[in-house]
């Protein structure tokens, strides 16, 4: 209850300044006189205390919580363990105020005068200090989780080990402040000025650093993995040993920034500046750095591995020693780049982006060696000490039988170009078509930017089927060339009413993130290293009930969770066995691909982790689930899985020891042959047998071959006593003399093209060769021979490439109609095309 301000106690305060313990609640107090009153204890909650004289008083332990306080004077006066929790001390004049160890949450103190101000051991958590003047206030072991210090003039202030998690210091002056191990995570600095500040060893991953200006900062070793730094100036900052894993750079400024030692792992950096910078040691491994300028910069033994460095400016910039294997360098400017030593093995790089650099002893693929007129040093002989390490000669052939084009000629025929999700290539990341099972001839098509697309009748719905970037867009993150959208699958009860699968469709994406607050916990798999990318996001939808053409986007259920380590060897593919029947045990039941992580490249070692050959977790692995919910449960395991009730076995595997099972697939024909397609590392490329319980060798085995952990490009034949191992080994295989990444396809059981039943069709991702091999001649124990279709376009035999107009790789993908017909689909124009039959084609089965 309020106490009225003519009360006998308020009388008495006035006059004896002296309330000690006393219940003053709800009082108004506004305009009094207090100074030097003893307060001490007393029940302030609530009271108005507006434009109230209480300089010098002594209200320790007093309770304000919730008390107006506006434009009071508090001039040294004793507040030490006092409860302000909610008090609005806007304006109020708090200099030289002892507030150790008080209660000042969520507090309102903006314009509050605070300067010399004590709050050694208070928790101002939540509380607003914007556009104060904190200069010589000391806030050393001050909890400030969520502290509103926007626009705040908080120069040379020491924030050393306190904890500022969701802080806002928006356009705050943090000028020389001190954040030496603090902990910043998620805090929002955008805007602001810290300038020669230190953050050396500050936790402040996810924090925003936009437009901040951080000339000369001081940030070595902290983690600033997530973090936003865009269009940041980091002009000469010290970024020695920093964790950016992840973190957003695009457009910053960090010339002549000291970045040596530092982990850049996944960071987006388009369009950033690195000139003159220190990039020595640092790891930037599948980061995108496309269009940022790393002229002169020092980049030695840089670990650039799988990063994409498209259009970037290397003028003049050292990599000696760098690893850029698998990196994008295409139309990267390399004028006077020193590559002296460098890994360039597996980049994407033409001869002309390499023109005009230096590459004494770079180790370069065979192709591009010769293009650049560059032979293979011999290896020096064993008694010549002084002779120099040499580029690695040309790899004999593992398997020395080529895969020939036969007469076998089909006529490859455009069917619908796909709308264009990007202005640059690929147009379309196309990556899988298939069909509902529904009879309605409809097929559905994967752009990776998050859409999937309904073509009837030869011409693509103007309206998605499903935009799963307008429902996820806070988390959708499809930059890398292995991530977005990937898969999808139909449940085969899609069209049978009354069925728990009906109307319920799948996919596979990948987030950057948590899942949003309120979703229902799915399963969820931990990455095998500290370190997390992104996470694949396997979802359940329902088709919208009055419109078969399209997702209730309400009807999105999590069904389970992997983290990956990497960019690469993610889940990609989806998949219900189409040869089962009602009632039989795998009816139903999702095969689901996941990679092995793809940590290969990135740690320098093949598959360092052994995750392939570790069945207590899911990579590397072919899993088998009821994706229906039952209860809690986001899905159930079949009890005929191989590993129910095993010790040490994850019960979800149906199969491992896969690098990348990219494409599986039935023969619907009769034989019912579960093919596998799995991309191998750079020697050999897989076709296998699907069988419960089989572990297919990786990383112990590629191909046929064994595999030198340390050596990716070094594989040897098989030990006399290999059968003991009891591997399940490929059915078909191809070296990478043949193609660099296989693509897996389907047994073609359509009627358009007679001569192609009963033969597997699949390809090479890179180069758009199509393969075939009959589905009769894939059997354990022996190796079928591969041959090359031939295609015709519009009358002429031509490449795939040809046909898609001179591209350099074709980022080959098949689809399949309900018919049975088999469709091309190429990322780079984002083409869905189809076989045909020619006049007088002739058969060499």
């Amino acid at each position: 209850m309020a106490v009225a301000a003519d009360s006998q106690m308020v009388k008495r305060l006035k006059v004896m300044k002296k309330c000690e313990l006393c219940n003053l609640s709800g009082a108004d107090l506004s305009g009094m006189s207090l100074a030097r009153a003893n307060l001490a204890g007393a029940n302030l909650r609530g009271a108005n205390l507006e434009g109230t004289d209480l300089s010098r008083a002594n209200l320790r332990g007093a309770k304000l919580d919730g008390a107006t306080l506006k434009d009071a004077t508090l001039t040294s006066a004793d507040l030490r363990g006092a409860h302000l929790n909610g008090a609005l001390l806007t304006g109020a004049n708090l200099k030289w105020t002892r507030l150790e160890r008080a209660w000042i949450r969520k507090a309102d103190l903006r314009g509050a005068k605070i300067q010399g101000t004590r709050f050694t051991g208070a928790t101002l958590e939540g509380a607003d200090l914007r556009d104060t003047n904190l200069k010589k206030t000391n806030l050393a072991k001050v909890i400030l989780r969520g502290v509103n210090f926007s626009g705040a003039d908080l120069e040379g202030h020491r924030f050393g080990g306190l904890n500022l998690s969701g802080a806002n210091l928006t356009n705050a002056n943090l000028q020389r402040a001190n954040f030496t191990k603090a902990i910043l995570i998620g805090a929002n600095l955008a805007g602001a000025n810290l300038s020669k500040a230190s953050l050396d060893n500050a936790d402040a991953r996810n924090a925003k650093f936009a437009s901040a200006d951080l000339t000369g900062a001081s940030l070595r070793r902290a983690d600033l993995s997530g973090a936003d730094f865009t269009g940041a100036t980091l002009r000469s900052a010290n970024l020695g040993g920093a964790e950016l894993v992840g973190a957003k750079l695009v457009k910053a400024d960090l010339s002549k920034a000291n970045l040596q030692d530092s982990k850049m792992t996944g960071a987006i950096s388009i369009g950033a500046q690195f000139i003159e910078s220190n990039l020595r040691n640092s790891s930037l491994l599948s980061a995108d750095l496309s269009r940022a300028d790393f002229s002169n910069a020092a980049m030695g033994n840089a670990n650039l591995g799988a990063a994409n460095l498209h259009e970037a400016s290397l003028e003049g910039a050292n990599l000696t020693g760098a690893d850029l294997r698998f990196a994008d360098l295409r139309a990267s400017k390399t004028g006077g780049t020193r590559f002296a030593g460098a890994d360039l093995r597996g980049a994407k790089v033409t001869k002309e982006d390499l023109l005009y650099a230096e590459l004494v002893e770079a180790k370069l693929d065979r192709d591009l060696m010769a293009a650049l007129n560059i032979e293979p040093k011999k290896k020096p002989a064993a008694d010549d000490s002084a002779a120099t390490a040499a580029v690695p000669s040309q790899k004999t052939d593992l398997i020395p039988e080529k895969i020939e084009k036969t007469k076998l000629s089909v006529a490859l025929v455009d069917i619908v170009t796909i709308p264009p999700s990007s202005d640059e290539i690929p147009h379309a990341r196309l990556n899988w078509l298939y069909h509902a099972g529904d009879g309605s001839g409809r097929l559905f098509v994967v752009d990776m930017r998050g859409k999937i697309h309904v073509i009837r009748n030869g011409r693509v719905l103007p309206t998605p089927f499903l935009d799963i970037g307008a429902i996820r867009s806070k988390y959708l993150y499809h930059r890398h060339f292995e991530t977005g959208l990937s898969i999808f699958a139909f449940h085969p009860d899609f069209t049978r009413r009354g069925r728990p699968g009906y109307g319920k469709f799948y996919t596979v994406h990948t987030e950057r993130g948590s899942a949003p607050k309120g979703s229902p916990l799915p399963r969820k798999f931990a990455s095998p290293i500290e370190q997390i990318i992104h996470v694949d996001v396997l979802i359940e939808w329902t088709v919208d009930r009055n419109n078969p053409d399209r997702i209730n986007p309400a009807s999105l259920r999590e069904v389970l969770r992997v983290e990956q380590p990497h960019k690469s060897h993610n889940i990609a593919m989806l998949a219900f066995n189409p040869t089962a029947r009602p009632g039989t045990a795998d009816y139903g039941m999702l095969y689901i691909g996941s990679g092995d992580g793809g940590d290969t490249i990135y740690s320098g070692f093949v598959d360092a982790q052994r995750v392939a050959q570790d069945r207590t977790r899911p990579f590397g692995s072919i899993l088998r689930i009821d994706p229906l919910a039952d209860g809690d449960m986001p899905y159930t395991v079949p009890q005929d899985n191989p590993f129910v009730g095993k010790p040490g076995h994850l019960a979800e595997i149906w199969a491992y020891g896969f690098r990348h099972p990219i494409r599986f697939s039935w023969d619907s024909g009769g034989t019912g042959k579960m093919i596998i397609a799995d991309v191998g590392q750079v020697s050999v490329e897989e076709l296998n047998l699907g069988v419960p319980g089989a572990n297919y060798g990786w990383s112990e085995r590629e191909g046929t071959f064994v595999v030198d952990h340390e050596d990716q490009t070094n594989v040897t034949r098989l030990p006399s006593d290999d059968s003991k191992n009891r591997y399940a080994y490929p059915v078909a295989q191809y070296d990478n003399g043949e193609g660099t990444a296989i693509t897996g396809g389907f047994v073609y059981r359509g009627k358009k093209n007679p001569d192609l039943q009963g033969l597997y069709i699949f390809g090479d991702y890179d180069t758009g060769r199509i393969f075939y091999v009959p589905v009769k001649n894939l059997i354990f124990g022996r190796q079928a021979k591969i041959s090359e279709l031939t295609l015709h376009y519009k009358g002429q035999p031509k490449t795939l490439l040809e046909i898609m107009g001179g591209e350099n790789r074709a980022d080959l993908r098949f689809g399949m109609g309900e018919d049975g017909e088999i469709y091309v689909l190429t990322k780079r124009d984002g083409m869905v095309r189809t076989f045909q039959p020619i006049t007088g084609l002739q058969s060499n089965r």
